[in-house]
Parts: structure tokens; sequence; C-alpha cells
């Protein structure tokens, strides 16, 4: 038993030694530069943990004046970039008014521009009709009426080829073929004049086509024809050099 109780104050003995002995360890540390430092990093985490439960409570004054203070800046900014949304949008209708008003005054320009060629082509047509008609109207009993009907067919013959040669300018047989259907109308217009016989009653066949087939009408026809292909080189002598433009291309 004495032999126990000897070992059991010996145990305390000891453990008294060894918390002794740490306690003074932690008091050593907690004294060294280590120990300070430590203990400055423990105090800042204990302020800020209350700055921060203060902040979320609004207990604080500053916090909530600083609150305040952030909410009506947020609500002057939203403010203002609402009216500058409204003013981007405003500037954004302004231009899209004013883009429509200049296609619409290049469409104006455009269709001017188109007028102006057109009325350039029939001018020069009905003056290479004129120049050609002329000489015929000097020499011989080319009336006055006779020299106005060239020069008007001219014109509408140029404002036709101008719209007609436009997308197939390489087409050679177009063109011809433009200049045979105006000299065969032209021509063949004065055929048929005197249609109806004695009493009204219809020619025979041969008479109509012997009337036709005349030595004038064949003139006329030829005449015709010459006429609207010089009308035609006129113009497209015009074209190559750029005093005259094809439709579309009068910009």
């Amino acid at each position: 038993a004495a032999g126990e109780g000897g070992e059991s104050e010996g145990e305390g003995e000891g453990d008294q030694g060894l918390d002794d002995g740490a306690l003074s360890a932690v008091e050593n540390l907690m004294k060294s530069e280590r120990g300070e430092r430590l203990s400055k990093a423990m105090r800042d985490v204990i302020e800020l943990r209350a700055a921060k439960d203060a902040v979320e409570k609004g207990s604080s004054p500053q916090a909530e004046a600083e609150r305040k203070r952030v909410d009506r800046m947020k609500a002057e900014t939203l403010e203002e970039l609402q009216g500058r949304l409204e003013d981007v949008e405003r500037a954004k209708r302004d231009l899209d008014s004013v883009s429509e008003q200049q296609g619409e005054l290049r469409a104006m320009l455009e269709e001017n521009a188109e007028r102006a060629e057109s009325l350039k082509c029939a001018v020069a047509g009905a003056a290479a009709g004129g120049l050609f008609s002329l000489p015929l109207f000097l020499a011989s009993d080319f009336d006055i009426l006779s020299l106005g009907s060239c020069v008007a067919s001219s014109a509408l013959f140029a404002l036709t080829y101008r719209y007609a040669v436009t997308n197939d300018v390489a087409n050679t047989q177009l063109k011809q073929g433009v200049v045979l259907a105006f000299g065969l109308t032209r021509g063949l217009a004065v055929v048929g004049d005197g249609g109806s016989g004695n009493g009204g009653g219809a020619r025979p066949i041969g008479e109509v086509l012997g009337s036709a087939l005349t030595y004038q009408n064949f003139a006329h026809c030829a005449q015709s024809l010459l006429l609207f292909a010089f009308v035609s080189a006129a113009l497209e002598l015009g074209f190559r050099r750029g005093a005259l433009k094809l439709f579309g291309r009068g910009g």
C-alpha cells in the first residue's frame, strides 16, 4: 500500500511538472518575437470579425451612412445610364431618319440623272435624224412634215435603243433587230393607203401586192432603215466616247 501511495504521489508530481513546463514554454513563446506577431494577427482577426459583424448587423452608424451613400450613388448611376440609353435611342432614330432621307434623295437624284440621260439620247437621236434627212429635204420634194416625222421618229428610236441594248451591249443582233423593227414599221406605214376599191369593196390580193411592191414604197423602206441605222451609229459613238450613257449608268 505504501508502495502504491508513493507511486501515485510520484505520478502527480510528474504531471504537475509537465504542466509547469508547458506553461513556461507557452509564456516564453508569447514573449518572443514570433509570439508577438501571433498575438497581433489574432487581434487583427478579432477586430475584422467584429467589424464584419457590425456591418452585417447594421449596428454601426458609419456603416449605415456608407450603405446609404452607396445606394444613392447606385441610383444616380442608374438614372444617368437610363438617360444615356435614351439619348442613344434618340440618336439612332435620328440616324435612321437621316439615312432614309438620304436614300430617298439618292433615288430622286438617280431618277433625275436617268431622265437627263434619256433626254440627251433623245436630243442626239433627233439631231442625227435631222442631219440625215436634211439633204433629202433639200434635194427633193421632201416636205417639212416628212422632216419633222424623221426627227420625231429618230428621237423615239434613240430612247428605245438606249433601254433595249443596256443589258446586252455586245449583242449586235439585238441592235440590228431594233433598227430593222423601227425601219420596217416606218417604211411599211404607207403601204395599204387606199386599201378599199370602188364602191367600198375589197381589192384583190394581187392588186394590193402590186400597189405595195412599188419603187416608191421600197425607197421609203430603204430610207427608213438607213435613217435608223445612221441614228444607231451616232448613239453608239456617243456611248463609246462617254457623251451618252446607257440606262442604269447615268449616275
